[in-house]
């Protein structure tokens, strides 16, 4: 199998798994389940020294949680994506450069052969 075919083949398992991954967790992404009541050692809610004072309806934030767990997802996904492609970049630049050395270490054993052969 040739290098070209090999990266290909890579390329495609990457793909395969990355796809394989965002599908096993989107169900998890998309489960709509309540939250367990609070409750604090026995105590009642909402009663002085509970530590837990629920907020009047209508008031505070609300933020959808699903939405949040996959803008982060996709923000890991794609800092992934960026360090394989940087370290693709590297081995490309790493193989450029042997290729040059292995160039270089050819033509000095020519040129030494070449002088003991005249000498």
């Amino acid at each position: 199998m040739n290098r070209p075919q090999r990266c290909r083949l890579r390329a495609g398992l990457l793909t395969l798994a990355l796809c394989g991954t965002m599908l096993a967790f989107a169900g998890t992404a998309s489960a709509d389940v309540a939250p367990p009541e609070p409750q604090l050692y026995g105590e009642e809610v909402g009663t002085p020294g509970s530590g837990f004072v629920p907020a009047p309806d209508g008031e505070g934030e609300n933020i959808n949680g699903g939405a949040l767990m996959l803008a982060a997802y996709g923000v890991f996904w794609v800092l992934i994506l960026g360090y394989v492609g940087t370290l693709a970049s590297r081995a490309r630049r790493d193989s450029a450069e042997m290729g040059a050395l292995k160039r270089q270490v050819t033509d000095l054993e020519d040129r030494l052969d070449e002088i003991e052969k005249g000498a």
